[in-house]
């Protein structure tokens, strides 16, 4: 029996192997996200959005809780969050009252915001 960081070690190569299929969905929709583009967003996903030059940790120090609204909101062009999380669930109706969209979505794993003031510039 193994514990520690090989326990640790192993889990993580079962997780990649069996969720292979979803991991690719995910780089491929935050690939999508225009470059010039900042992103938030939770911080498992930063290692996939890391090559960024605006990437910020999304958590609920970044929200104003007494009012459900994101702290320096015009900051963050996309707001990358777990589908299933407290987070989302906590944030989706500021960004419902605020002319936010959702940008794309990975079932089950993340789904993105687009905030209303960012424009995707057309190549």
């Amino acid at each position: 029996m193994t514990f520690g960081t090989q326990t640790k070690f192993a889990y993580c190569i079962n997780s990649y192997k069996f969720n292979k299929e979803g991991i690719a969905a995910v780089d491929e929709m935050l690939d999508s996200i225009p470059q010039d583009a900042s992103v938030l967003c939770d911080p498992y996903y930063v290692p996939h959005v890391a090559q960024r030059e605006k990437v910020y940790l999304f958590d609920f120090y970044d929200v104003d809780q007494s009012n459900n609204s994101l702290i320096d909101s015009e900051r963050y062009d996309f707001i990358a969050v777990p589908v299933n999380s407290d987070l989302n669930e906590t944030i989706r109706p500021f960004f419902d009252q605020n002319g936010y969209t959702v940008y794309d979505v990975v079932p089950d794993r993340l789904i993105v915001y687009q905030a209303p003031f960012y424009t995707i510039k057309e190549d």
